[in-house]
């Protein structure tokens, strides 16, 4: 072998060739018998280095037919002194059997499954369906899970205890909720585990698959081409099946601005709605509301914090029901609402009169079937035309409640905030 005369071969003309017969030779191992390759659309310099390197004359069109027998003789019997193989290795590393990496693979996927399969919970129906489903939807293809894992028995041991859990909550067996870092900590020896992404690389597929058990388990099935475990924290899907278990997620962590809710005499919000003081409910705070006092009830929906304080400040215990947004619902602002439509209240929301707010006033309308509160175009051009504004930044998308209101917006390229219009904001919220 001439690896200088190789070196040679490494020219940018004779890259196409290269590639091409790389890609062949990987896929079908041993098929320099097979039918010749067809390069076609080359370009004058790529056509005149294979014709220089199969001493060939020039073809009419800008393509060319190569037979690799041929080709692996004239490269042993020229400089190279090598066969095609060779040449292909020595100028682009060791050719890969795709064949047989197929074949390792398939083996490979057979050993994790069966890793599944043998597992004494799977003689549960329900796990076995729950594996079945993995399989159609590909999930431990997307984890790059492709072989045996240690990890994976793990997870079938924590199913176990999950579905001990979800029979024990049933049959009325389980005592409280847990936090999911401490069960997390239980399976795992980290508390972190089934974060999102987990403490530690590749964690992410304990949180995966355990968030899949739950969702598949619980009976809560999320859309097949989600993750579940993306982002726990800020899914109410994935809340409430962790619930059905008997499992607390975030219970304290997060929080959302509420005023004058009513909720239970003994209960800090029973406390705070008594003197129109505002407060921040956590998930488990949520549990003080008094849902029976809240069906035909009104609650204002706003987005700035501001509204809220300044209405604790002007009305007090005067003020109707209110809940901050703070931006895009979070998730237990979701859990907020979604309690308050289910118990049969009247939700009408307003926000800031830009992108973000019309992003804001639509999802909640949409997801809790709320109203919109002077949130139309009629109130957008009465802001307008006595009230301090910013330029509009963005294209305001559609507003299904008053298809008007975007496209007033988009004309008008001025945006008006929740505090330009608290004076008629708090007339609304007075009339209690």
């Amino acid at each position: 072998m001439n690896i200088d005369a190789i070196r040679d071969l490494d020219r940018p003309e004779l890259v196409t060739l290269w590639s091409t017969l790389r890609e062949r030779l990987e896929r079908r191992p041993g098929s320099l018998e097979r039918r010749p390759i067809k390069l076609v659309e080359l370009t004058d310099d790529e056509v005149v280095a294979l014709c220089g390197l199969l001493g060939r004359r020039r073809p009419a069109k800008n393509e060319i037919s190569i037979d690799l027998v041929q080709l692996d003789e004239v490269l042993r019997s020229g400089r190279s002194q090598a066969g095609l193989g060779a040449v292909l290795e020595a100028l682009g590393g060791p050719l890969r059997d795709r064949q047989a990496e197929r074949m390792g693979a398939a083996d490979d996927r057979a050993l994790l499954w069966g890793s599944m399969l043998s597992h004494r919970v799977a003689d549960d129906p329900r796990v076995r369906r729950w594996i079945g489903s993995l399989d159609r939807r590909g999930r431990l293809t997307r984890l790059d899970l492709a072989g045996p894992d240690d990890r994976i028995e793990s997870v079938m041991d924590a199913v176990e205890s999950l579905l001990d859990r979800l029979d024990a909550r049933r049959s009325g067996e389980l005592g409280g909720n847990v936090p999911i870092a401490v069960l997390a900590a239980e399976w795992f020896g980290d508390a972190h585990a089934l974060d999102v992404g987990g403490s530690a690389a590749g964690d992410r597929v304990l949180a995966t698959l355990v968030a899949d058990a739950v969702l598949q388990l619980s009976g809560e099935h999320e859309d097949a081409g989600s993750d579940p475990a993306a982002s726990p924290d800020e899914s109410p899907t994935l809340r409430a099946a962790w619930a059905e278990f008997g499992v607390e997620v975030d219970a304290v962590n997060s929080s959302v601005l509420v005023l004058n809710l009513p909720g239970d005499a003994t209960s800090v919000l029973g406390s705070a709605s008594a003197v129109g003081e505002p407060m921040r409910l956590t998930n488990r705070a949520l549990r003080s509301i008094d849902d029976t006092s809240l069906a035909g009830r009104v609650v204002w929906v706003c987005e700035n914090p501001s509204i809220v304080a300044l209405a604790a400040d002007r009305l007090g215990v005067d003020c109707a029901p209110m809940v901050c947004t703070d931006g895009m619902p979070k998730t237990v602002t979701s859990t907020l609402l979604g309690r308050l439509a289910s118990a049969g209240c009247d939700i009408r929301v307003h926000a800031d009169f830009d992108v973000g707010g019309v992003a804001i006033a639509r999802f909640v309308i949409a997801r809790w079937n709320a109203s919109p509160w002077r949130f139309g175009r009629a109130a957008y051009l009465a802001a307008l035309a006595d009230r301090r504004t910013r330029p509009l930044s963005g294209l305001v998308a559609a507003t299904p409640w008053d298809d008007r209101l975007a496209d007033a917006m988009n004309e008008h390229r001025l945006a008006v905030h929740e505090e330009a219009v608290a004076a008629t904001l708090l007339a609304d919220l007075a009339t209690i």
